[in-house]
């Protein structure tokens, strides 16, 4: 299970609401047909979502391009939300509400650590996880 995927879990158990499995679907790579598929699988379903948080803004891209082959009206019938906040969710036909993660930031404090660790090899701390704080920015697929 991905990062993404384990905080939508921990999320939703956070809220009290149980995780479902059933409604997951994860493409078998991060590309657009992958993805496309994976729409086809999860809108199928008798109870289909009406909402989709995908695990990348390439996935939201797919699953918008899902929806208008489907016939779906985005906003209306399906929200999507991507991860990433790339400059093409903002420009889609649909501009898509996406997780802003301030990459800069990210990369210094790798840099940081890869750095710490070529200058302590003798000295090889326990593997951390560190998390930035995300930022909604809201658009017209939700």
């Amino acid at each position: 299970m991905s990062a993404n995927c384990r905080g939508y879990r921990d999320a939703l158990e956070a809220a009290g609401i149980a995780y479902d499995p059933a409604i997951v679907s994860i493409p078998i790579d991060h590309s657009i047909k992958a993805s496309f598929h994976a729409m086809d699988e999860l809108m199928a379903q008798d109870d289909a979502p009406s909402a989709i948080f995908a695990t990348s803004d390439l996935t939201a891209l797919a699953a918008l391009r899902w929806a208008a082959k489907s016939n779906f009206k985005v906003h209306e019938e399906l929200a999507i939300v991507g991860f990433d906040d790339t400059d093409y969710v903002a420009q889609a036909t649909t501009p898509i509400l996406s997780i802003h993660n301030d990459v800069e930031q990210l990369a210094t404090e790798a840099v940081e650590r890869l750095l710490f660790l070529i200058a302590n090899k003798e000295l090889l701390p326990p593997a951390e996880t560190r998390t930035t704080p995300g930022r909604l920015i809201i658009r017209d697929s939700s």
